[in-house]
């Protein structure tokens, strides 16, 4: 079933300018942010404690939640249905979320490991141009000598997290050709270790600190819509949650984008 019988199914088929919206920071274990600009309309719901309290914004706020987690795998199983060769085939595109779990978790590893070292190459080989250009400068700017251990003490909250908490499957563009990208958000809890050595490897005394994060890293992939098959993952940062008054901004935003390419889908 060809791909471009589903496009206007798929959202996410906005102009890549619009790719560039809400910046967020990563909490700064490493005195540096990394960013990312995640798909238009990704929605991250707060842990139960960081919810609105007031009932006139928590209630919209989960509705527009449950229908925005509603479309995003509605989304996903249309991908799934289009990439079957015939109707009774297997598909040939994949989620697999177990497995990018892992990956999440094993990119999350080697890339805090390779910025606490300045090892650059491997960030630039693990995360996406803007997130390693980003590391990369901060490197940079260390003094000369600066370099860090980093550690994983622990995974908090196991029994729930890593999980994913949001999952996106769109077309970058509405031609039929047009590759596809997908973008799962991954929440991991975790206790952290960072520890400064000098130019001879030995650590600074009274530089080691833990610190307790909730992570959403945000992991993309390119999808070729003629053989559904992925390219490697990559870190394309992290998000922070979604926060009431910015989503009702950028809801009110994508409605009007939505109207505008409709208008040009129907006219084709």
């Amino acid at each position: 079933m060809s791909s471009g019988k589903l496009a206007m199914f798929l959202p996410g088929r906005y102009p890549p300018l619009l790719l560039t919206l809400n910046i967020h920071n990563l909490p700064p274990v490493f005195d540096t942010p990394y960013t990312n600009h995640p798909i238009p309309g990704t929605f991250i719901l707060p842990l139960a404690s960081r919810l609105p309290k007031n009932p006139s914004v928590l209630f919209p706020f989960l509705y527009d939640y449950t229908k925005t987690s509603f479309m995003d795998k509605l989304s996903a199983y249309l991908a799934k249905f289009a990439s079957m060769p015939s109707f009774f085939a297997r598909p040939d595109f994949k989620l697999n979320n177990a497995s990018v779990v892992l990956a999440a978790k094993a990119l999350h590893r080697s890339m805090s490991e390779a910025f606490a070292a300045g090892d650059r190459d491997t960030l630039r080989k693990i995360c996406a141009d803007r997130v390693s250009d980003t590391l990369v400068s901060s490197i940079d700017a260390r003094p000369k000598g600066r370099r860090y251990l980093w550690e994983l003490v622990r995974y908090n909250k196991s029994w729930r997290y890593p999980r994913i908490v949001s999952q996106k499957v769109a077309k970058l563009d509405r031609g039929s050709d047009a590759p596809m990208i997908r973008q799962v958000v991954v929440r991991i809890c975790s206790r952290q270790r960072r520890t400064e050595v000098d130019e001879q490897g030995r650590v600074v005394p009274e530089s080691e600190r833990e610190v307790d994060l909730v992570e959403n890293v945000c992991l993309s992939s390119i999808i070729n819509p003629h053989t559904w098959k992925q390219d490697e993952w990559r870190i394309s940062g992290t998000v922070k949650d979604t926060d009431p008054k910015a989503w009702t901004e950028e809801k009110n935003l994508l409605k009007e984008i939505e109207e505008v390419e409709m208008s040009k889908y129907k006219k084709n």
